[in-house]
């Protein structure tokens, strides 16, 4: 009997043993958030055709869940204003900056951050911006462009950087003196129909629209070809204000990498046109980087970020 008793106390001390063990691998794989607030800065621009309504109340829903049981208060401010969200991020009051990755090149001199993450489409980070023409009509090169009708997203700041570097590379005028029309379109998917039905020469959009709509309508492929290629780069990026609590970031990073496993979480990525999210970092932002330099360097004269009110 004092056996069994034995044999019995050592098993129950087993499973403890066990239990314990499998508590603090648990516990080491999903980091803990520390009790405190967290505020978020999301910067949407007025031309932006997404709702800034439909992100906070997105946001909301998938920050609730994820502050849930753990003591995290989660408020979302969107501002609208470039110095605004910057005057705001040097005075510590926005723990996290969501912003266009060319507007973070250009306040970059200002603020104190570390690259987070971005949104991932086609299993892709980063985007290409493409100039597309008419399979059926002659045109090979930029060059061929010369008065001719383009159809861009032309508050697409990045649209811009990409067509005017392109530009001044070979030799040529900026895009509102070398093309005869600019079709300002609200969508990059926009462009692309208007060349396709004829009522544009020349299109400018990125990788991952024209390969949904392609997937969507086939003929696109055979109607319409790429003249032009920009190298690999981030749209919208999120920054960690600099000396935000480690074990906070860590949480953070965990729970913005398992957001697509999530309802509320897929929910807010839909609207974003975004798969899942990926951790970035200075080699992800390096091409927009160097094509903002070659821009300036061949185009001293105008310079595209805004001077940062103090």
């Amino acid at each position: 009997m004092k056996l069994c008793n034995y044999l019995r106390m050592i098993i129950i001390i087993s499973f403890l043993s066990l239990a314990i063990c499998s508590s603090a691998k648990l516990s080491q794989a999903v980091p803990e958030a520390p009790t405190s607030e967290l505020m978020v800065g999301y910067h949407h621009p007025s031309w932006s055709d997404v709702d800034p309504k439909d992100i906070l109340v997105a946001f909301s829903v998938w920050a609730q869940k994820l502050a849930s049981g753990v003591g995290l208060t989660v408020k979302t401010e969107i501002y609208t204003n470039i110095h605004k969200i910057v005057h705001d991020f040097q005075q510590q009051k926005i723990d996290i900056m969501a912003i266009y990755a060319l507007d973070y090149l250009c306040i970059k001199p200002y603020i104190d951050a570390e690259l987070a993450y971005s949104s991932v489409q086609q299993n892709k980070v980063s985007r290409k911006y493409l100039l597309l023409a008419s399979a059926e009509k002659p045109f090979d090169s930029i060059q061929d462009g010369k008065g001719k009708k383009l159809a861009n997203v032309s508050e697409d700041q990045t649209a811009q950087l990409f067509l005017n570097t392109l530009l001044f590379q070979n030799k040529l005028p900026e895009a509102k003196q070398f093309f005869s029309e600019i079709q300002n379109k609200k969508k990059l998917s926009q462009t692309v129909l208007s060349l396709f039905f004829g009522q544009a020469d020349l299109a400018v959009t990125t990788d991952t629209t024209f390969l949904t709509m392609a997937e969507l309508n086939p003929q696109l492929r055979k109607k319409l070809k790429i003249i032009a290629m920009s190298p690999p780069v981030l749209t919208r990026i999120s920054l960690f204000r600099k000396g935000l609590d480690e074990s906070l970031k860590k949480f953070l990073i965990h729970e913005a990498q398992i957001m697509h496993t999530t309802a509320q979480g897929r929910q807010f990525l839909l609207l974003m046109q975004g798969d899942e999210v990926r951790i970035i970092s200075q080699a992800d932002i390096a091409p927009l980087e160097t094509m903002l330099h070659e821009y300036h360097r061949q185009n001293p004269e105008n310079n595209l970020c805004p001077v940062i009110k103090d």
